[in-house]
């Protein structure tokens, strides 16, 4: 059935225009590999694997020549989920398994990962070595750029962002990205290595004392700040003073593109009665961050304590630019339910996504599994941490993970791993498999209808059609919160026009056609959105060129 919002955005629009419900299924291709995958900035994505025996990524069948350990495969999707290019790796000996894989501006893909023991050519040479993390770079056409090894580094997490490639993870032995030997000081230490897109050093350092911290996850912004989610045993200084844990904590941390200390901060609270934290988390190009994981009982993220009460919760906390609290949630049932991906889009929306047992409510009512074994979710917040959508995708047995990343469009590209029967919208898996696909975002469910007049009221647009600007008046009965943005025919976002604090009175904001990158739109339907603490309306609008 569709949302009450879809509806709405349907009757707004006219009977022929279709509007898509936050997840619903694009496309999907499922292969027997350990992969991991990354959306692109053209719509698609990439998934790098390790594979055995003959496997179709979906551009027919390929067959690892290094019978015991399996041979590397990244596989470029276009924006529809078909195959643009197909590199395969065979090492000659020894095994490798992948990390991460992320895309710059370019389309060119960056590879980390761990060479076991043995050798691997990736297309620039040998390299060889024991428990080595490596990184390699390959172009938008699949030809092979650089490729290195870096020491006994553990990869969490790899982030491109303008002219910056970072490596993030821990140190259990020494690591050199090319400023010099990294030795942990105990266990193992928080280390980064930051690169330039042509694989030379930009600056790399550790953090930690004898006992056992490393990083989470983290990202780059758009201005090449580096923030990180961190696991901290004893205590870590990262330029802002020493963060001293209770027992295992999670730190949140944050440095300038010369790698000084720009914030820091530590949070307390039962993540794991056995000491290993379970999250991860993102960064958005405004320098914004969030995290989700794992709770065995409640955290304080800086806004209050925060559990859900259930074996395991899921839990969700978000962070301006400057590492202040926004907020925070725990979402949970009586089972275990825990975030295992996170991803702001443009508009700086959250979708969150995991896995849940039993049944869970996320915000927008409760969501029960589909068999026994337990379900993946998503669900998606605005930027203050009202629900928007929230859905399940199931089988009769347990389903293992989901990651997300936004599309540039909002769309979601989700990967993870299934159980026979497991069903992402596409139809059942016949077998227990790995997967890449592409979902609709929360554009396709712009939720509208009439404000109170106490929230606010949209008065239109004048002219209307228009070519090639128009003016969008609202009306606000006092100071408040207002957010005003463009959404196209099938409810995708366009453009911010207006966000934040707005006085009392008329506002009168212009539309000049582009969205937020700047480009022109074509001809068309448009949705103006006036979003306040009291609800959302909207207006039609129609572009002539």
């Amino acid at each position: 059935m569709r949302s009450l919002a879809t509806l709405v955005l349907l009757a707004l629009l006219g009977a022929g225009v279709a509007a898509a419900a936050p997840g619903d299924h694009q496309w999907s291709r499922t292969y027997n590999a350990t992969a991991r995958s990354a959306g692109d900035g053209a719509g698609g994505a990439v998934t790098a694997a390790t594979f055995l025996n003959t496997v179709d990524f979906g551009s027919g069948p390929v067959t690892a020549s290094n019978f015991t350990f399996g041979d590397v495969a990244v596989v470029q999707y276009a924006e529809d989920g078909t195959v643009l290019w197909l590199t395969q790796v065979s090492p000659p000996s020894g095994g490798v398994a992948i990390y991460d894989v992320t895309v710059d501006a370019a389309g060119a893909v960056y590879v980390g990962g761990i060479l076991w023991f043995g050798e691997v050519d990736f297309g620039g040479g040998l390299l060889s070595g024991d428990s080595q993390c490596f990184l390699v770079k390959f172009d938008a056409n699949g030809d092979h750029v650089w490729s290195g090894l870096y020491g006994e580094f553990e990869l969490r997490a790899l982030s491109v962002a303008g002219s910056r490639l970072a490596a993030i993870g821990g140190n259990f032995g020494d690591v050199d990205f090319g400023g010099g030997v990294l030795s942990p000081s105990g266990w193992g230490d928080v280390c980064v290595g930051v690169l330039d897109l042509d694989g030379n050093h930009v600056w790399s350092a550790q953090w930690g004392d004898a006992e056992l911290q490393t990083a989470l996850g983290g990202g780059l912004d758009g201005a090449g700040n580096l923030t990180l989610s961190v696991s901290i045993q004893g205590a870590a200084d990262f330029g802002g003073g020493a963060l001293t844990a209770s027992a295992t904590d999670m730190g949140l941390v944050s440095f300038d593109p010369s790698g000084a200390h720009r914030w820091s901060q530590l949070f307390s609270g039962v993540f794991n009665p056995f000491g290993t934290i379970e999250a991860t988390c993102t960064v958005g190009a405004d320098g914004r961050s969030a995290l989700t994981g794992y709770l065995s009982g409640p955290a304080d993220f800086g806004g209050g304590p925060v559990s859900a009460g259930g074996a395991g919760d899921v839990f969700v906390a978000s962070f301006d630019a400057a590492g202040q609290h926004e907020w925070s949630a725990a979402y949970g049932g009586s089972g275990d339910d825990r975030g295992l991906g996170v991803s702001f889009d443009a508009a700086g929306n959250l979708a969150v996504t995991g896995r849940m047992s039993g049944t869970v409510d996320f915000g927008g009512g409760p969501l029960s599994e589909v068999g026994g074994g337990g379900d993946l979710f998503l669900a998606i917040y605005d930027a203050a941490g009202l629900h928007r959508a929230s859905r399940i995708y199931g089988g009769p047995m347990l389903d293992a993970s989901l990651l997300v990343e936004h599309a540039p469009g909002g769309e979601l590209v989700v990967s993870g791993y299934a159980q026979a029967g497991f069903d992402l919208g596409g139809g059942a898996f016949a077998s227990n498999q790995s997967f890449v696909g592409r979902l609709d975002g929360l554009g396709g469910d712009v939720a509208v209808g009439e404000l109170p007049a106490a929230a606010g009221r949209l008065l239109g647009a004048h002219p209307n059609p228009f070519n090639p600007a128009t003016s969008i008046r609202f009306n606000l009965p006092r100071n408040m919160a207002a957010r005003l943005t463009i959404h196209d025919a099938a409810g995708h976002h366009v453009a911010v026009l207006a966000d934040g604090p707005q006085a009392e009175g008329e506002h009168l904001v212009r539309w000049n056609g582009l969205d937020d990158a700047g480009r022109p739109q074509p001809s068309g339907l448009y949705l103006a959105v006036l979003e306040t603490a009291g609800g959302r309306a909207a207006s039609k609008l129609t572009l002539l060129k």
